[in-house]
């Protein structure tokens, strides 16, 4: 039988061939090859970003401050629009959170949208409820609330307030509530005698979603009321309100919070309590109960920091078991709670 397997061309000398003898010189890459295969292109590059990037500024910078403001008084059908543009402005670092007049500008428009009206049972006067329908209008007053808890003044923290009553829609008491805690971290103090008080009352109400986000602001408002409020949230029938009791107490740096924490380091039981509350799916559960154990641990560190004598070491064996986790995510948290432990530097490594 013939062997048909081909042979190696390399190998063969019956065809071999000669190089040509007059091969020009190799020359070195010029100046220009350079500028064509590398420069040019990361110009390109670098201009179709430049591009992008002022564009998008445009987007946001194509209106003034008074602008923003004019076309929400106008009343037109964008004014909410108007207003989600300003808060995202605000919250992107813009010097104008320094602007006090533009404050008082945005408290006013704020406040008129909260006109209040006599009520026949007692004569009271209360703010304007918004209506549940009123789309246009919920959105107008929930930008306005955000754009007040940027500023670097507590102007707005009445009209806040008035906005966070129990006559308003969750959106908005949603809202008001969170720029009050936005303002307390970032200037330590709203500067409002009655502000813990409300948000302790607003943390016992009827409504799971305002406990979650009562609870939520009392982290940030430093006073024994706001730490005797959470304390009693750490026995509120919702996991969504533990967990923010907890994460708030540590805040404050009490110990308070340990055994609550040492609770919401159980991916598979946090899992588990989520599917029986809600509707997720198991896989949107694990995946939220994820993110809550590296809140918890984060909190954990927070606690370390804010109060150096805490005793942690209740937590110390589940922290270590997290420091081995699968998710990448979890271990980083784990370890840099371990580090944040006194005397426990070593076990992170």
């Amino acid at each position: 039988m013939t062997n048909t397997m081909a042979t190696d061309p390399s190998e063969s000398t019956e065809h071999k061939q000669e190089p040509p003898a007059d091969l020009p010189a190799v020359k070195p890459p010029t100046t220009g090859f350079f500028l064509q295969l590398f420069v040019l292109p990361a110009v390109i590059v670098f201009g179709i970003m430049l591009v992008w990037f002022l564009f998008g500024k445009l987007a946001h910078n194509d209106r003034s401050v008074e602008g923003y403001v004019e076309a929400i008084k106008s009343g037109g059908g964008e004014r909410w629009k108007a207003a989600h543009d300003l808060t995202h402005l605000l919250r992107s670092g813009s010097v104008h959170t320094k602007n006090l007049e533009l404050a008082v500008s945005l408290k006013g428009l704020l406040e008129n949208q909260l006109a209040t009206e006599e009520t026949e049972e007692n004569g009271r006067r209360r703010p304007r409820a918004a209506e549940p329908d009123d789309e246009e209008r919920l959105r107008l007053v929930e930008y306005l609330c955000g754009a007040l808890g940027c500023f670097e003044f507590t102007i707005g923290v009445p009209a806040l307030r008035r906005a966070a009553e129990p006559e308003q829609p969750f959106l908005i008491r949603k809202a008001a509530l969170v720029s009050i805690a936005r303002l307390a971290d970032q200037l330590g103090d709203v500067d409002d005698p009655n502000v813990v008080p409300e948000v302790v009352e607003y943390s016992r109400e009827d409504d799971q979603q305002v406990r979650e986000v009562a609870t939520y602001t009392l982290g940030f408002l430093d006073d024994s009321r706001s730490v005797s409020a959470l304390k009693a949230a750490l026995n509120d029938p919702s996991v969504h309100v533990r967990i923010n009791a907890s994460v708030a107490l540590a805040s404050h740096g009490d110990e308070a919070a340990i055994p609550a924490l040492s609770q919401l380091l159980d991916v598979a039981q946090l899992a588990e309590q989520f599917q029986t509350e809600g509707s997720s799916t198991e896989e949107a559960s694990v995946e939220k109960a994820r993110l809550t154990v590296a809140v918890a641990l984060a909190a954990l560190k927070r606690l370390a920091e804010r109060n150096p004598n805490a005793d942690l070491s209740s937590i110390r064996t589940s922290v270590e078991r997290l420091a081995g986790d699968e998710s990448g995510f979890l271990r980083v948290r784990a370890k840099e709670v371990l580090v944040a432990m006194p005397g426990e530097a070593s076990t992170a490594q």
